[in-house]
């Protein structure tokens, strides 16, 4: 009987999933990620908090849905991408898998070390998207890739940047029509 009047919200999550797998949109899920999960760590926790745990947390709460099948470190040319999420094959309507790497920065981290994290970061994706052996594979053909970076700023804030960066003509419409969605 108290289990009957326990209910599991997903319904954000499911979307925010359904936005990345279907519309090639990470920052819904990275919302939904920040303020239900990255928001609620303790401060305490934050002691030894680095990126492999927030890559974890990230995994595990993707994991929640069945839009993604999720590999953690899988080799890509001769090196380890953070995380690759391959979109699940029995859903029709999904067109993009991911590639992720992620940094993480103290929360008083300064605007030049959040620029040389993202340049780290995207010299890896660079690499890893290279791959003409093993991507292809694990897009079947009929998936298209997304890649970015994503740096965590201690637990204030998460920064997303798509790779190939987007041209700054691209940039300010997508503004625009964040800001018109409030």
């Amino acid at each position: 009987d108290d289990q009957t009047q326990i209910k599991i919200d997903l319904d954000s999550l499911l979307d925010a999933l359904e936005a990345m797998a279907v519309g090639g949109d990470i920052r819904p899920f990275l919302e939904v990620f920040h303020t239900q999960v990255v928001k609620k760590i303790g401060i305490k926790d934050t002691r030894r908090l680095d990126e492999k745990t927030l890559k974890l947390l990230f995994m595990t709460y993707v994991s929640l849905g069945k839009a993604f099948h999720p590999l953690s470190e899988k080799e890509f040319n001769q090196g380890y991408c953070d995380l690759f999420l391959g979109t699940a094959r029995n859903l029709p309507k999904s067109r993009y898998s991911w590639l992720i790497e992620f940094k993480y920065l103290p929360a008083n981290a300064k605007p030049p070390q959040v620029e040389k994290a993202f340049a780290d970061a995207e010299a890896q994706v660079i690499r890893y998207a290279a791959d003409q052996t093993l991507l292809p594979l694990l897009l079947g053909g009929e998936r298209e890739l997304k890649a970015g970076m994503i740096v965590f700023v201690g637990l204030k804030k998460v920064e997303f940047r798509p790779w190939p960066p987007e041209p700054k003509a691209t940039k300010k419409a997508a503004a625009k029509k964040r800001a018109a969605r409030g």
